[in-house]
């Protein structure tokens, strides 16, 4: 079975349509090369790529559209696209379940899954700890993005301020350099603050380290409900940014006030990363 995740891995990694992904590819490899050496042993044996490589796989094994309300006839391996936003209440602290009438944002309730199936690793079988690192990975370098953050306090009254599929993504209508595109499409395309170390992982994470390093022993405190209310805090911001139908083009992301907040959550999102990890896999971890 671990073979056939790695080669489904390699298919879907030279596949064109997976650009969008590159943040994560990104945030996988900041957090990879912080691993320490017995965190990086236990991820030599269930993968056989670095997490760069694997960074994308929960995008594709998501519960398609044709799949049936209770997903039980959805292939193995998949999992709701409800679960790649969290939904935080009036403190910014996430929920475990979604508060929003169309059942979005369930990420804080699967990471919590996932982090304890990885907990009792060794009591795991391996195709179970495959999934739940590559689950996992993807979940926390989900927070880079604003747009899966969600503000809404109640089951009955939607919040247009949340974001989501049936807000943020769908209705905040926007075109970028001509083209139609979402609030959501544009901030998941953070790589664009700096688009000239695109093609480098290594100069990217360099760029970042460079601002945001001396703060990652501080960046990691606490848990991940802390790191997700951190983020939300600093994300609601977003939606004074643009105004729906506006037509923007890079300058979007090299504003000031948006690229302090877009490239700060890709390099605190590598951190957590590598310290949940470490946290997971080495016994005498002390911290990043």
């Amino acid at each position: 079975m671990k073979r056939l995740l790695v080669t489904l891995a390699f298919v879907l990694l030279s596949l064109p349509g997976f650009a969008w992904g590159w943040p994560h590819r990104l945030i996988a490899y900041i957090g990879q090369e912080r691993c320490t050496p017995a965190t990086r042993a236990v991820l030599d044996r269930y993968l056989d790529l670095p997490l760069n490589n694997v960074a994308l796989w929960t995008d594709h094994f998501r519960a398609r559209p044709w799949a049936p309300a209770d997903y039980s006839d959805a292939p193995n391996y998949t999992f709701q696209a409800l679960e790649h936003a969290v939904s935080v209440d009036e403190k910014f602290r996430p929920l475990e379940h979604s508060n929003r009438p169309d059942g979005n944002g369930e990420g804080y309730g699967a990471y919590l899954r996932y982090y304890k199936t990885l907990e009792d690793y060794k009591n795991q079988t391996d195709s179970a700890v495959v999934v739940a690192l590559k689950m996992i990975v993807h979940l926390i370098g989900d927070l880079h993005c604003p747009g899966h953050i969600l503000y809404s306090f109640s089951k009955d009254k939607y919040d247009p301020m949340g974001g989501g599929i049936a807000g943020g993504y769908g209705i905040w209508q926007h075109k970028y350099k001509g083209k139609k595109t979402t609030l959501h499409a544009l901030l998941d395309g953070a790589e664009r603050i700096k688009p000239e170390l695109k093609s480098n992982l290594a100069e990217y994470a360099a760029f970042l380290d460079k601002r945001f390093a001396p703060i990652e022993k501080e960046s990691v405190r606490g848990t991940m409900a802390d790191f997700i209310q951190d983020a939300a805090r600093r994300s609601k911001v977003i939606y004074t940014w643009v105004t729906p139908g506006q037509e923007v083009d890079d300058t979007f992301y090299t504003e000031p006030s948006h690229e302090e907040v877009l490239a700060y959550l890709l390099a605190v999102s590598g951190y957590r990363t590598a310290h949940i990890l470490n946290t997971l896999f080495d016994p005498d971890y002390k911290g990043l």
